[in-house]
């Protein structure tokens, strides 16, 4: 049976990167995303690929398309935040929290 391939967004750090970690040690292979560098993150194995890119970018996944090929499992955990409530907030701050993290 193949090793399942997982899609990891927001890998460079924390939650990200810990799961990264714990899904690399029971045989996946990865594809790591962040918009930050995903520095030495699982360097010693040849089954991650790491793209830097921002997630809300439908270009960014447009041009990386073939590195999603197979992919049996997805943590979607890039996420930004922004300081106000909601109704403080303008339409294109909202939209740019919500693309990044939905």
């Amino acid at each position: 049976m193949p090793s399942p391939v997982t899609l990891v967004t927001g890998a460079a750090s924390g939650i990200g990167c810990a799961v990264a970690e714990l899904l690399a040690g029971r045989g996946h292979s990865l594809v790591l995303v962040d918009i930050d560098d995903l520095g030495a993150i699982l360097r010693d194995r040849d089954d991650v690929t790491r793209l830097t890119g921002d997630v809300s970018d439908e270009s960014f996944w447009t041009e990386n398309r073939r590195h999603l090929a197979g992919l049996t499992h997805a943590v979607v955990n890039a996420g930004v935040s922004s300081a106000g409530s909601i109704a403080e907030l303008d339409f294109g701050e909202w939209r740019r929290v919500m693309a990044t993290n939905v």
